[in-house]
């Protein structure tokens, strides 16, 4: 593709394409989902929240106007052709947690059906090893692949399936969702290396490591919600881990003005978080700080913060506009 015609395909994408029965995949990732969890006292509210499961850590239920789901709850992104209209597990795990905090809400019976039906159709295409596929291409990665961030989601929602209903087989899915966490990515897991600090960390795209710093930051609250909701040696390892690496990681994605998306760009042509992304991950770090504290992730968060000025942001969105063209 041209140039000219990713930037064409870029403008569709983030303005008119949004609109409609079948929108653009942005329509559905720059809906917001704000942060629930602000003080140590929110987080002894989840712990001790009087219902079947705590909310999410993050509030999905906007994502329920997004007008592209199949009937059994399932949500669905619309890309260009060739891909197509597609099952992306990752936006419908989102979609999912929308609905298990709306039934929260509102106890309707729909709602639940809806949310069970979604966990079903997961459960029926989940394999032997715990993988949850995504069954189209997506440049480097070929169908089926997979991703820590939608194996990470995952859990969540199906810690909700078990605790709404009491069956232990997505307990079991929970579980084996994170079964190969600690493989090694050339071995078929999710556990690659992050070459500045030789640290492991969970991958977004194994295939194709990049280290994506919000796909990380999102996997952590999954592993966190396990261990907190379904407590056991193995996750407790993983949520460690992961902590641990992001402490030595997050430094290498803040900049003196801004955030970096991963590190695949050089240091003159900076692969930067858009300013919806960048506000996502200052809600991703201040929960982070609330349920792993620490100095640092104190201090990032207070950066990151005060690096959101209009100045800034300006600049951000023309440095991912001429990064996304020249992409690929």
């Amino acid at each position: 593709m041209s140039k000219l015609n990713r930037l064409l395909s870029i403008i569709k994408t983030y303005t008119y394409g949004r609109k409609g029965d079948k929108p653009s995949t942005a329509s559905f990732w720059y809906m917001r989902a704000p942060a629930t969890i602000f003080t140590p006292h929110h987080l002894e509210i989840w712990r001790k929240f009087d219902g079947p499961y705590p909310p999410y850590l993050f509030d999905h239920r906007s994502k329920l106007d997004y007008p592209s789901v199949r009937e059994d709850g399932v949500a669905l992104l619309n890309y260009d052709d060739p891909i197509g209209t597609q099952v992306n597990p990752e936006a419908a795990f989102q979609y999912a947690l929308g609905l298990a905090d709306a039934y929260l809400n509102q106890k309707r019976q729909e709602l639940r059906t809806q949310f069970l039906s979604c966990c079903n159709y997961f459960l029926s295409v989940q394999d032997e090893r715990g993988n949850f596929p995504y069954e189209f291409d997506w440049y480097e990665s070929k169908a089926p692949w997979y991703s820590a961030l939608a194996q990470s989601r995952g859990v969540s929602v199906m810690l909700r399936a078990w605790k709404m209903t009491g069956d232990e087989k997505y307990l079991r899915s929970a579980r084996l969702a994170v079964s190969q966490f600690m493989t090694p990515i050339e071995d078929g897991g999710y556990l690659a290396t992050f070459g500045p600090e030789s640290c492991t960390y969970f991958e977004e795209y194994p295939h194709s490591p990049s280290a994506v710093m919000n796909g990380f930051l999102a996997t952590a609250f999954g592993l966190f919600e396990l261990n907190e909701l379904a407590p056991d040696e193995p996750s407790q390892v993983l949520f460690d881990l992961s902590i641990e690496s992001l402490k030595k990681m997050l430094p290498h994605y803040t900049l003196d003005w801004w955030t970096l998306y991963d590190l695949r760009g050089q240091p003159d042509k900076n692969n930067v978080q858009s300013p919806f992304y960048h506000d996502m991950v200052i809600q991703y770090i201040t929960v982070l700080a609330i349920i792993a504290p620490c100095p640092e992730f104190e201090r990032i968060c207070e950066i990151w913060k005060d690096q959101y000025t209009i100045s800034n942001k300006l600049r951000a969105t023309l440095g991912k506009i001429v990064f996304k063209v020249n992409e690929r």
